[in-house]
């Protein structure tokens, strides 16, 4: 089976490059021009018929160079320790072919295959062009400061009749599964809507330098709150969008809630974070298809990290708040998420709290409750010699497990809630043990 060569294909609109937060030393702007220019010059009399483009794949302020001819592959070069140092080839290295274990044992020549690259969001993504059922591959590589990490692999075929299936797997790591149609053809479509590629076409000759002249020697724009907006929207529906400086490092960040319509109702899909570079991490999920059931908080707190709530349930009576934060430019969800009901500023605005929902003759009685902040996470506040962290447990059980009931789980957290509320009405002023104990 013939392996297909590519006409290189890299899209015109991305000879707008992309910028980076920080400021690029001197020495170091000029000094990749020169690189780039040189290793240009090279080549121009060898490679009549190539063109070039910049683009800034790892947003660190100086530009990824690509090459492509017309009926050449794409090859990538980058700036470092003063010369321009080739990053991909324009073919497939023996080494990775392999790893393509089914394409590789059908065709060992897939080690000679063209391919297209796309990059966004600090990723390179390798593709073949082949517009029939042979020989389809993707493979997702992290790149940062000129070096490739391998991160996912995608190859196969489809069928060429509906008599027989498409043999199409996924690779992650050491484990490799098998995938639909439908399953490719979805990530090839959010390769093609998330990533970007330079058309060869329409860049410049080697011999002009005109782009080099056009990018700033330093640096210092970050993205807009708009740009990070629309990269959220690739992913769906955006139901929330809150933009902030959620660490205090002076950038403003985002966090990304993509719902879904039913009936009347918006389903919590997914929840991204999106950094001042566009960098993207999908948060934990296990969603189970519940809705949402109230605006964002947004918390600033005295250490100048602030923090992002809101509600999810099933249409019930009951909800579970969601929290989120950022240390280190690096998003996580804390230790109370889906663990409270509620989170929010009481009338006076200064403190915070979240609600306990005790359950009488008369319906629900929802209770005011104080959290107290500490180093990034809110805990219960509960009285002077008790536990406020809701994963500590009592001296008779094991960590946690405040009930005593073999297991850690939301029904020792609300225990805790109701005990906190307990003691801080006067209804109550022993132990939390005590309070098991008595109920």
């Amino acid at each position: 089976m013939k392996i297909k060569k590519i006409l290189a294909v890299i899209s015109a609109f991305m000879m707008s490059v992309s910028v980076c937060a920080s400021v690029v030393p001197a020495n170091a702007a000029s000094g990749w021009k020169t690189a780039y220019q040189n290793k240009l010059s090279s080549l121009s009399s060898s490679l009549s018929d190539y063109r070039y483009c910049l683009y800034d794949v790892d947003s660190d302020g100086i530009p990824e160079m690509f090459l492509a001819g017309e009926l050449s592959p794409v090859m990538m070069y980058t700036y470092q320790d003063g010369t321009a140092k080739q990053v991909l080839s324009g073919k497939l290295s023996t080494a990775i072919a392999q790893k393509m274990t089914y394409l590789y044992n059908k065709n060992s020549y897939l080690a000679d295959a063209s391919y297209n690259i796309y990059f966004g969001n600090s990723e390179i993504v390798l593709k073949d062009y082949s517009g029939d059922v042979e020989d389809h591959f993707m493979l997702f590589y992290g790149y940062e400061n000129g070096v490739l990490t391998p991160k996912s692999y995608y190859e196969g075929d489809f069928s060429e009749d509906s008599s027989s299936a498409s043999k199409l797997y996924f690779h992650d790591g050491d484990s490799v599964t098998k995938i639909s149609e439908t399953e490719y053809t979805q990530i090839s479509s959010k390769l093609y809507s998330s990533y970007s590629t330079v058309e060869s076409s329409n860049n410049y000759k080697l011999t002009n330098f005109t782009p080099f002249n056009a990018f700033p020697d330093e640096v210092s724009t970050e993205l807009t709150e708009a740009d990070l907006k629309a990269k959220a929207a690739v992913h769906g529906t955006v139901k929330f969008f809150e933009y902030h400086d959620y660490d205090g490092n002076g950038e403003k960040e985002a966090f990304a809630v993509i719902s879904e319509k039913d009936s009347d109702y918006d389903v919590i899909k997914h929840v991204y974070f999106i950094d001042a570079k566009g960098n993207e991490t999908a948060m934990p999920e296990n969603f189970n298809n519940m809705f949402i059931e109230s605006e964002t908080t947004y918390a600033e707190c005295s250490d100048q990290h602030s923090f992002l709530g809101f509600d999810i349930g099933a249409g019930g009576s009951g909800w579970q708040s969601l929290l989120y934060g950022v240390k280190d430019n690096i998003p996580y969800e804390l230790n109370l998420s889906r663990k409270i009901q509620g989170f929010y500023k009481n009338a006076n605005g200064d403190g915070f709290y979240t609600t306990v929902d005790k359950f009488t003759d008369d319906g629900h009685l929802y209770i005011d409750t104080p959290l107290t902040y500490s180093d990034g996470q809110f805990y219960i506040a509960a009285a002077a010699d008790e536990p406020t962290n809701p994963t500590e447990a009592s001296s008779s059980g094991s960590k946690g497990d405040i009930n005593n009931d073999g297991e850690i789980n939301a029904k020792d957290a609300a225990l805790i809630l109701v005990y906190a509320a307990e003691v801080g009405a006067g209804n109550f002023s022993g132990t939390i043990e005590e309070y098991v104990n008595s109920h």
